[in-house]
């Protein structure tokens, strides 16, 4: 009994998913972008205290970026890249994390950033991407050739949106990484260093 009800519900599941995949990717980013904080709060926190507004602002990241554009770019990427060979496995990956890796990236410092109401919204991304990226490269390869050889397209933004999880985990530790602030705006400095160059000595 326990079986059927829980082939039933994967049945339901996925069908939802290929009638509405945009909404049900959304769902599905929103909420573990928002469980990859959550953890990490509960992990750092001793008192337990929730920040809901940095849990709300990995929700609407995942909701409104990972998740669509996720479905867009996988079911692209089949097309113009259909099969299981090894060259276009490598191919896939290849793409997959030099164009959506880095795009994530940025979404997610320059995206929290803006609702954080930041007044420069690339200044962490400047900072972190790189480190960022390396991490991702790492991680995200391996993860994304499974995603590749055995999961069908309808399925593979829920993969890697459970994968997600685990990755928004080290993206809520990386975001935490002290940001260093510029005492001075770059114009300003070539402004005064212009000025010193002109002035008569």
């Amino acid at each position: 009994m326990a079986s059927f009800t829980q082939n039933r519900l994967l049945v339901n599941f996925n069908r939802a998913i290929k009638r509405r995949p945009f909404l049900m990717n959304a769902i599905i980013y929103g909420g573990t972008c928002a469980a990859g904080e959550f953890t990490l709060q509960m992990v750092e926190s001793r008192d337990r205290q929730v920040n809901w507004v940095r849990i709300a602002h990995f929700a609407i990241i995942g909701a409104s970026f990972n998740g669509p554009v996720g479905h867009l770019w996988y079911t692209w990427l089949d097309k113009i890249l259909p099969g299981a060979a090894v060259r276009t496995l490598v191919r896939k990956s290849l793409l997959d994390q030099t164009i959506a890796g880095s795009a994530y990236v940025i979404a997610f410092y320059v995206g929290l950033s803006t609702l954080e109401g930041q007044d420069d919204v690339l200044l962490e991304c400047r900072q972190k991407f790189v480190a960022t990226y390396r991490y991702s490269c790492v991680f995200w390869t391996s993860a994304q050739l499974i995603n590749f050889i055995f999961l069908p397209t309808h399925l593979r933004v829920v993969y890697t949106a459970a994968v997600n999880y685990m990755w928004t985990t080290v993206l809520a530790v990386m975001k935490r990484v002290e940001v260093k602030q510029s005492t001075k705006p770059l114009l300003a400095v070539q402004a005064k260093s212009d000025d010193d160059e002109s002035s008569p000595t």
